[in-house]
């Protein structure tokens, strides 16, 4: 039996399913380390997405930092000092 070697554009192919597996995996990890902030120091807990995905782990992600900055009473209320300086003097 003869090995044959894949076509060049499977190998491609692999090469790319390979790098988005590895960046989905980090995507996860960052997604994770956030829920841990929002745990520690928002003390927020929310439930897990009910199809393990990045799209809907992101989501809930994106809404609890969204509803921990409204609760937040240190949250900046409009634009910082320096961006309205940056924006008169570009404008």
């Amino acid at each position: 039996m003869q090995c044959r070697s894949l076509p060049k554009h499977s190998k491609i192919s692999w090469t790319n399913w390979k790098l988005r597996e590895v960046s989905g995996k980090r995507a996860w990890e960052i997604l994770q380390e956030i829920r841990g902030v929002l745990k520690d120091v928002a003390g927020m807990e929310f439930q897990p997405a009910a199809r393990k995905t990045i799209d809907l782990e992101g989501r809930l992600v994106k809404d609890g930092v969204r509803r921990a900055l409204k609760r937040s009473p240190d949250r900046p209320h409009g634009p910082c000092p320096r961006h309205s300086r940056v924006q008169e003097a570009a404008g």
